[in-house]
């Protein structure tokens, strides 16, 4: 084919979709610190048209334990992850699944990306520290758990806690 006297030549590519899942802060951070997660997914075709039909499901792993989700398939790729409060290893995973109904290939449907992380402690040696974090954790927060006890012996004490 020529345009203006010189010769066009067309290549059409197909890349395969995939998932990149990124945090807000790098590995290692101390407990209590909240960290964004952002699923980045690559896909084939014109972007604006297929990330209407892409969904994410988040997972976490902690010290080697079986993966729990944190957030079930949405069309949200981020999520604010709020790590347990105690010093670990974890494995935060991304599922990315294509809902487009025109999608014929079932195997190429979902597609994972992981990333380790590590929390720390915020005290170090003998010395006790106190600081503020953007985990919600009050007095009222917890009388509010105990204001609805599953059984007898809970409402009890839920009832004796309250009263002091």
């Amino acid at each position: 084919m020529l345009f203006a006297g010189l010769p066009l030549s067309l290549a059409l590519c197909w890349s395969k979709p995939s998932v990149t899942l990124v945090s807000s802060l790098p590995s290692p951070q101390p407990v209590g610190t909240v960290i964004t997660l952002e699923a980045r997914p690559t896909v084939d075709g014109d972007p604006d048209k297929q990330i209407r039909f892409l969904q994410y499901r988040f997972t976490v792993s902690v010290d080697g334990a079986p993966f729990r989700i944190l957030s079930d398939f949405s069309r949200d790729s981020g999520f604010a992850w709020r790590p347990d409060l105690f010093e670990h290893e974890a494995r935060i995973k991304v599922m990315m699944r294509n809902k487009d109904p025109k999608q014929k290939d079932k195997a190429k449907e979902t597609l994972e990306s992981e990333l380790p992380f590590r929390i720390l402690p915020r005290a170090t040696g003998s010395t006790p520290v106190v600081s503020a974090t953007a985990v919600p954790l009050s007095l009222s927060s917890a009388l509010r758990a105990v204001r609805r006890p599953a059984s007898s012996v809970s409402r009890f004490i839920g009832r004796a806690i309250l009263r002091r």
